[in-house]
């Protein structure tokens, strides 16, 4: 699949640390890697929202849209504020 990354996900990203990094960097891999979006360990659907996912990274929750094959990461944030930022 083709990953691409919002602005705010990237300015999320950049105040995360290291270990948080490391594992976006392997939950990118495995979009990228991955034939459809069921494929990934840890990743639910938000109810109430047709393309709106979380995955699960610790006390972090990337959120993402998907749609047509394309997998935009919007936001990574603390898990008590990413239901209330995203989507």
């Amino acid at each position: 699949m083709e990953v691409q990354f919002l602005r705010a996900f990237e300015k999320d990203l950049g105040k995360a640390d290291a270990a948080t990094r490391r594992k976006v960097l392997r939950i990118v891999l495995a979009l990228e890697a991955a034939g459809s979006i069921k494929e990934i360990d840890d990743m639910k659907k938000l109810v109430g929202f047709k393309e709106a996912y979380r995955i699960r990274i610790g006390d972090h929750r990337p959120g993402l849209f998907h749609a047509n094959g394309v997998v935009q990461l919007a936001r990574l944030l603390h898990r008590r504020e990413v239901y209330r930022y995203f989507p």
